[in-house]
């Protein structure tokens, strides 16, 4: 499967306009390819005398063209950044949210009388089940979305990069070009912080943990009730 079949199989659909738009890079990247083509030299058996074709760096619209693509590449790692931030504070805020309210859920389990019927108790903790069950179901959900964000959507975009630069610098090997994938990887590392994701990854453990210690504290309370 090419990887632009890929990258569409693979979009979380809420996010699709967020994703690097490869097909865009793709098009700038032929305009390159076209731009070359139109400057090589036929073969020998039916070439004709000509002039001598400058080099790519010594073409106006080669470089215009060169501009223009790397430019595309900027403004999609532009996008991937602003969306990376964006979810990593949503996503640490709802999980204040969610601590908060696992504080207060605690206290309540922690001073609450129980009424003597036995009714009423299977009542309070069926109550209690169906309390932890939302809290549960919301915490899970943050849990899938910061998944979603590390190992769908950044994968794919830091591929999406990584690929598209291959393919230039493979069309500049043919015409005397210059390779740039290494350069640029290593400036968005420096520059981006979705390159490396820190934050994420710790946000992810933090969350990880603390739904450990919520199923963990939710089983004791059973345990001794």
């Amino acid at each position: 499967m090419k990887f632009a079949q890929q990258l569409n199989t693979a979009v979380h659909q809420p996010w699709a306009n967020y994703y690097v738009d490869y097909k865009l890079l793709k098009k700038r990247l032929k305009d390159l390819q076209r731009e070359h083509e139109s400057h090589e030299v036929p073969p020998l058996s039916v070439r004709t005398p000509q002039p001598s074709h400058p080099a790519p760096s010594d073409r106006f619209t080669h470089k215009e063209l060169q501009r223009a693509f790397f430019q595309a590449v900027e403004n999609e790692v532009d996008k991937v950044e602003w969306f990376y931030m964006h979810r990593v504070h949503h996503a640490r805020r709802e999980m204040q949210e969610l601590m908060e309210r696992w504080f207060r859920l605690s206290r309540y389990a922690e001073f609450d009388e129980y009424p003597l019927s036995a009714t009423d108790i299977t009542h309070h903790v069926d109550q209690e089940k169906e309390i932890f069950s939302h809290f549960n179901a919301d915490l899970s959900a943050l849990l899938h979305h910061l998944q979603l964000l590390s190992g769908n959507y950044l994968a794919m975009c830091r591929m999406a990069i990584v690929k598209i630069l291959k393919k230039h610098d493979k069309l500049e090997a043919r015409h005397a070009g210059l390779a740039c994938k290494e350069a640029v990887v290593r400036t968005i590392r420096a520059d981006r912080r979705f390159w490396q994701a820190d934050d994420l990854i710790r946000l992810l453990d933090e969350v990880k943990r603390f739904k450990w210690d919520v199923i963990k504290a939710h089983i004791r309370t059973g345990a001794e009730r």
